[in-house]
């Protein structure tokens, strides 16, 4: 977390902004406890609070946060060079967005990979398919590379659904005036090379989805959900868990429906 906070500061300090940018970091329970960087950024806060997870964390930093505009980041992520800079510009001549996009770089134990959000750049005018879309598919990634209007977090709930925790915030915040912004020359750096994450973990992110599909209810959610809940689980070899055995055999008709509706929706996505 240093090494990212050090980083942000000298960004900021590069460009004369100290007066313009908070970073709040908050200490969810870690031993040893976080240490304040040594920094003469006047706008920099540590909080403490005990264990209770990353979306009590970004609540807490948001209730005691004063700008317009926010971003979240995971203390194991990063920043590309430019990041600060070319942040500030975008909400500087768009200060009416919702949603600020930039793009990704991943870094795996096999190599680095780099992202687009071109679903999201193709219809960034027209909401309501990307509402669509988010319905069944995180179409906006990973937090970190996500900036929030203050306004547009006032929906927000900050559920703790394992591997689907950004996805729900996102579909608590859009709606169909939502004025979204790709930041198209900076990326933010995801570290997916631990091996315990739970995106990497089908099994957890099939209890999620099951999690999100309550906590967000419509009939045609949880159609899509559960086809792409069906999905996940047969990508799981050989699977014992009992709830996802559970799963498969109470909703045996509900999950041949669920396919069909996809399959069918894909099909008029194609024609029109």
């Amino acid at each position: 977390m240093n090494i990212l906070v050090i980083e942000l500061v000298r960004q900021i300090k590069k460009i004369s902004l100290d007066d313009k940018i908070e970073i709040i970091i908050v200490d969810d329970g870690s031993e040893p406890a976080l240490v304040k960087p040594s920094t003469n950024l006047a706008s920099i806060k540590l909080i403490r609070q005990k264990n209770s997870g990353a979306p009590k964390a970004r609540e807490k930093g948001l209730s005691i946060s004063q700008g317009k505009f926010i971003h979240f980041h995971d203390s194991d992520d990063s920043v590309s060079d430019n990041w600060i800079e070319s942040t500030t510009t975008y909400l500087t001549k768009n200060p009416s967005l919702d949603f600020l996009i930039s793009r990704r770089e991943e870094v795996h134990t096999s190599g680095r990979k780099y992202f687009r959000q071109n679903f999201l750049i193709k219809n960034k005018e027209r909401q309501c398919k990307i509402i669509e879309r988010l319905n069944y598919n995180n179409c906006f990634g990973p937090i970190g590379g996500v900036t929030f209007s203050r306004n547009i977090l006032r929906n927000v709930k900050f559920r703790d659904i394992k591997s689907c925790q950004d996805w729900s915030m996102y579909l608590d915040a859009l709606n169909l005036d939502s004025k979204i912004v790709e930041a198209s020359d900076c990326y933010f750096i995801k570290n997916n090379s631990h091996d315990d994450q739970i995106s990497h973990d089908i099994r957890k992110k099939v209890l999620g989805f099951l999690r999100l599909g309550r906590e967000h209810k419509t009939l045609k959610n949880n159609l899509i959900r559960l086809y792409y809940v069906n999905s996940a689980i047969k990508k799981i070899p050989n699977h014992t868990h009992p709830l996802l055995k559970d799963f498969q055999r109470n909703k045996k008709l509900a999950l041949w429906v669920s396919h069909i509706y996809v399959e069918l929706i894909k099909l008029w996505s194609i024609i029109k």
